[in-house]
């Protein structure tokens, strides 16, 4: 599962990555966590964020991943970028994942991933030249 960056720009990258990891071999899905509301100008943050609590996606998450699980998956990771790395912490905190990538995380405070036994990857700001 792959949760979105909050700004529109990276979302060609977001496809690519999820093409990259079917390609490979697994089942990929991209949930639209912001309901067709993306992020459009980062000076409006605080006023989409009251629309877009990640506590609110990773409500929705939920069922996905049950969906999942019910097509036999039984390992089930997510990689979050940005906002989307609060929820994908959110949702290892409840072990619904196996495996958290945080990409150029947002909103992740040390106290979110202390003492985990989850597996984590961090990755850094500039991650997303790799793909």
């Amino acid at each position: 599962m792959v949760n979105p960056p909050l700004l529109t720009l990276f979302s060609l990258t977001l496809k690519q990555l999820a093409d990259k990891v079917a390609a490979a071999g697994y089942y990929a899905v991209v949930p639209d966590f912001f309901h067709g509301d993306p992020l459009t100008s980062i000076n409006k943050l605080g006023d989409w964020r009251k629309n877009h609590a990640p506590e609110q996606a990773v409500e929705f998450a939920k069922p996905v991943i049950q969906a999942l699980k019910e097509k036999g998956i039984t390992k089930i990771g997510a990689a979050g970028f940005c906002w989307g790395a609060k929820v994908v912490v959110e949702l290892a905190k409840d072990a619904e994942i196996q495996f958290a990538a945080l990409l150029h995380p947002s909103f992740v405070t040390l106290d979110d991933i202390k003492g985990k036994e989850q597996k984590r990857m961090l990755m850094s700001t500039n991650a997303h030249k790799l793909m």
